[in-house]
C-alpha cells in the first residue's frame, strides 16, 4: 500500500473562515468556566449539545474493554466538539479539560432553529466539524502504511501550537506523557519512548524550559515528506 501526504492549507483557511460564521450564529450563550481535570461532559450524559472551546485545552476520551482511558482527540480554542453523539440520547465518550478552560454550549434546539432560519448554515456547520473525520481517515491510512517513527512525527505535528514570534519552532500546548501519545496512535508506551528518542537524536524535537516537547517545524515536515516519497517508490 502506498500513501502520499497532501497539503490542506486551502481547506484549513476555508474551515477557519466558515467556523467564524458558524460560531457567531450558533454559540451566543455566555461562557462556562471548566477547571482542569473537570468534565465538560461525561459518558452517559445527554448528547443534545454542541460545544465551542473558547479558551484552554480539552481531551476527548473513551474507556477500553480493560477499563483504561483512551485519548481520542485534543480540542483547542476555536474547535467545535460534541458532534459524535449530537443526535443520540446519551454520550459514549467524555470530554475533560486539561487546563482551565472556557466553553460555550449550543443545544440541539438552538442549532435546529438556526438551520431553519438560515439553511446555508448547514453546509458551513458540516465543513466546520468534518475536518476531524478527514484527519481520522488519514491517521487510519498512516497506521497501515507508515512506520512508527513517521506516525509519531505526524501526530506531534498535528498537536503543536506555533510559538509567538518564531516561524520554525512550535511546542505541544500540554505536557503529554509517552503513555498519552501511545494511546493516541495505538501503540505501546515503550514504542513511543524509543521513537521519541530517535526523533531527538535526529534533531527534530526538543524540550522547552517548562518541559513541553518542542518541534522543529521545517525539519520535521521535510522528514515526513521524505518518508512519504519513500513509501510511494
Amino acid at each position: 500500500m502506498t500513501f502520499a501526504f497532501r497539503q490542506h492549507e486551502i481547506c484549513t483557511a476555508l474551515s477557519e473562515s466558515v467556523r467564524g460564521t458558524v460560531c457567531a450564529v450558533l454559540f451566543t450563550a455566555g461562557p462556562r468556566e471548566v477547571r482542569a481535570a473537570e468534565q465538560v461532559f461525561g459518558a452517559g450524559d445527554s448528547g443534545r449539545k454542541l460545544f465551542l472551546l473558547r479558551r484552554g485545552l480539552v481531551k476527548l476520551t473513551a474507556l477500553s474493554s480493560g477499563g483504561d482511558e483512551i485519548i481520542l482527540q485534543i480540542y483547542r480554542p476555536g474547535d467545535i466538539f460534541g458532534e459524535l453523539c449530537f443526535c443520540s440520547e446519551e454520550r459514549t465518550h467524555s470530554a475533560i479539560a486539561l487546563e482551565p478552560s472556557e466553553v460555550i454550549e449550543a443545544t440541539a434546539e438552538d442549532v435546529l432553529s438556526a438551520l431553519h432560519h438560515d439553511p446555508a448554515l448547514s453546509l458551513e456547520l458540516l465543513e466546520a466539524i468534518t475536518g476531524r473525520l478527514a484527519a481520522a481517515y488519514t491517521e487510519l491510512q498512516e497506521s497501515f502504511s507508515d512506520v512508527i517513527l513517521t506516525r509519531i512525527a505526524s501526530k506531534l505535528l498535528s498537536l503543536v501550537a506555533p510559538l509567538e514570534g518564531v516561524a520554525t519552532l512550535a511546542e505541544l500546548p500540554y505536557h503529554f506523557s509517552h503513555a498519552d501519545l501511545a494511546q493516541m496512535i495505538g501503540v505501546r508506551r515503550e514504542t513511543v519512548t524509543r521513537a521519541m528518542g530517535d526523533l531527538r537524536r535526529l534533531g527534530l524535537i526538543g524540550s522547552s524550559p517548562h518541559g513541553h516537547v518542542t518541534v522543529e517545524l521545517v525539519r520535521l515536515r521535510e522528514f515526513l515528506a521524505q518518508s512519504a516519497n519513500r513509501s510511494v517508490i
